[in-house]
């Protein structure tokens, strides 16, 4: 990824894709950062064609996005809520198809993220080197 720290990494429990999107809309330089919200996981996973392992069907695709949602966040809820020794804490209670999927989405989008930070740098004339 290049990035000295990591990506930038905003966390939000929103399910529903029209409060979510709204929510986007206050964000400053939200290209630069990874949104990880079961609404964002939902929509990547309707974009990739990925299984949750859940068979939804509603007559909208929003309705569908929100039921996904829904669905991600009571699986990372309850994932909390169990014991763990893990040392991957409460992640390690969560489904493994879940776990696989947001790993894949906080990774394309913490490479799209870096990316957009490049530019706006490259566009400043500040002059980033990758070390050897």
């Amino acid at each position: 990824m290049h990035r000295k720290w990591g990506a930038r990494v905003q966390i939000t429990s929103t399910t529903d894709p029209l409060l979510y999107q709204n929510k986007l809309a206050t964000i400053d330089r939200l290209e630069e950062i990874v949104v990880l919200a079961p609404a964002s996981v939902a929509r990547f996973v309707h974009d990739t064609g990925k299984e949750l392992g859940t068979s939804v069907f509603h007559n909208s695709e929003t309705a569908l996005l929100k039921k996904q949602a829904i669905q991600i966040r009571n699986s990372l809820f309850a994932a909390i809520e169990r014991r763990h020794e893990s040392p991957l804490g409460p992640l390690a209670s969560a489904p493994e198809n879940l776990r696989t999927i947001i790993r894949e989405f906080v990774e394309l989008e913490a490479t799209r993220s870096t990316d957009a930070l490049r530019d706006r740098e490259f566009q400043k004339g500040i002059i980033y080197r990758r070390r050897a």
